[in-house]
């Protein structure tokens, strides 16, 4: 990975996603976003809501599901990640799609049948 992939703290997208569920399962250390699909069920869970405590009814499924956990991102993080998420010029599919596309499987497609 190039150092242009690395975040701002030198982490890459994939180190900083592994560490999201730590940051999820308990008080934020600063404010997150999430940056997955809206959901309705399981849990209501607007894309681009901002929290700074994770609610406890969300915070049940995220420590289940590492998909879900990696869609909160720190705001640093944020942007990064939507731009991938959006397609931008000069990004390529990353942890954030990859995650994106299994909670928008696992939980959107399943409410569809």
């Amino acid at each position: 990975m190039s150092k242009k992939d690395a975040a701002p703290d030198g982490q890459t997208s994939e180190q900083n996603a592994g560490q999201t569920h730590e940051r999820t399962s308990g008080q934020t250390h600063g404010q997150v976003m999430y940056t997955g699909p809206t959901l309705l069920r399981p849990v209501l869970l607007s894309r681009r809501s901002v929290y700074t405590v994770i609610p406890a009814a969300v915070r049940k499924f995220v420590d289940q599901d590492k998909d879900l956990a990696a869609c909160f991102v720190p705001l640093s993080e944020a942007g990064r990640a939507l731009r991938e998420l959006e397609g931008a010029p000069g990004t390529q599919p990353g942890v954030y799609s990859r995650c994106y596309g299994a909670v928008k499987k696992r939980y959107l497609d399943e409410v569809k049948k």
